[in-house]
């Protein structure tokens, strides 16, 4: 098993940091646990912002961020394998094929019709009162392989 993780979320504003970090945070170590009962990994959460107001360093402050060498270095190389591009692109691979799984599965889930009509379709609710679906089953051939790219 995979002792620590990255996890990398796009689209997040500052003030959904908590919840990022508070509900979604939580519902990924769940998972991790429906998987394997004696699973509980280390997670580093990157958000992606490309315009933000964040300040990283304060003149002589002890709260400054420390230098973070490997993490540097990991999302520089990973803005270098995106399957589609040859040059580098201006957000991580892992936040690219995360868009591509999304657009793919909306063409198997309409999300717009099941919040009218979400008792019918027997969905779970998660946070938020937004029906959780039962996701189709793929073909054992494709079930490991990243068929969306």
């Amino acid at each position: 098993m995979i002792k620590l993780s990255w996890m990398y979320s796009d689209g997040v504003s500052e003030s959904q940091f908590n919840q990022v970090i508070n509900i979604e945070l939580d519902q990924i170590i769940e998972a991790c646990n429906h998987l394997d009962e004696n699973w509980f990994p280390k997670l580093t959460v990157v958000v992606a912002q490309k315009n933000h107001h964040t300040k990283f360093f304060q003149t002589n402050s002890a709260d400054n961020v420390l230098p973070a060498d490997d993490m540097q270095e990991l999302v520089h190389s990973l803005s270098y394998v995106y399957q589609r591009s040859t040059t580098a692109i201006s957000v991580v691979a892992p936040i690219c094929y995360a868009h591509l799984a999304a657009a793919q599965m909306s063409q198997f889930i309409k999300f717009d019709e099941l919040s009218e009509t979400s008792s019918s379709h027997g969905g779970v609710t998660a946070v938020g009162g937004a029906p959780v679906p039962t996701l189709p089953r793929l073909h054992r051939n494709v079930r490991s392989s990243m068929f969306f790219c």
